[in-house]
């Protein structure tokens, strides 16, 4: 968890220009949480795993910096919760 700020940071900065940077992908995975996230460039990350509560809570929080592409598919699976 010490090293989390500099993965992301260097992750970050290789779509910005910014050195350092990492041209690698990066998967955080938090066991007990049983969350994985994937930040793939500075727009974002990819949120998953079977912590259905904690999935929910992260969309309630963060609603409004979801992509709209697929907000419906979405808002469907979380209402059904």
């Amino acid at each position: 968890k010490s090293q989390l700020q500099k993965f992301l940071f260097g992750k970050f900065g290789a779509e910005l220009g910014i050195k350092p940077s990492y041209w690698f992908d990066l998967y955080i995975y938090d066991i007990d949480l049983m969350i994985l996230l994937h930040p793939y460039d500075d727009r974002g990350m990819d949120v998953v795993g079977a912590n259905k509560l904690m999935l929910k809570k992260l969309y309630k929080q963060y609603n409004n910096w979801l992509l709209k592409y697929d907000i419906e598919a979405m808002r469907q699976w979380f209402d059904s919760l």
